[in-house]
């Protein structure tokens, strides 16, 4: 059974990430292309959030024996099968941890403008993914 002490720890540190992404949520894509502190600030920020997702979904997949996953995008789609997660939204989580890896390893140049596009429109997907683990332990506990 998965330890929610962990996962609330962990959600407490996606908070602080989150806080600092809402800080630059509605700046416009030519400040942003133009300061390379801030895109440091927000490509770390993001990328963190999402190494915390991959550790929240691991330690459940792990925990309770839902699966072996081959790689982290796969404890997404894990959750996902086990009805913890949506199949899309699983699969949305899945390709960010793809992003994570072009963040950490630099494989390609950063699209810029993917970065802006997903600060202004997609940081409700971490609070998504921390509702959806948060609905599986009541269910479970009521049960």
């Amino acid at each position: 059974m998965t330890d929610l002490d962990v996962v609330d720890k962990l959600f407490g540190k996606l908070d602080r990430h989150l806080k600092r992404l809402e800080r630059y949520r509605t700046i416009s894509y030519d400040d942003f292309s133009k300061d390379e502190d801030v895109q440091d600030i927000i490509l770390y920020n993001l990328q963190m959030a999402i190494q915390i997702c991959i550790d929240v979904a691991s330690h459940i997949v792990s925990d309770d024996k839902l699966g072996t996953p081959d790689t982290m995008a796969d404890l997404f789609i894990i959750l996902s099968r086990n009805r913890i997660l949506p199949h899309d939204f699983g699969e949305k989580l899945a390709k960010m941890v793809g992003f994570r890896n072009l963040l950490i390893h630099e494989y390609i140049e950063i699209d810029l403008e993917k970065v802006h596009g997903l600060l202004q429109q997609n940081l409700s997907d971490f609070d998504r993914f921390r509702g959806l683990v948060y609905q599986a332990f009541e269910t479970i506990s009521q049960q």
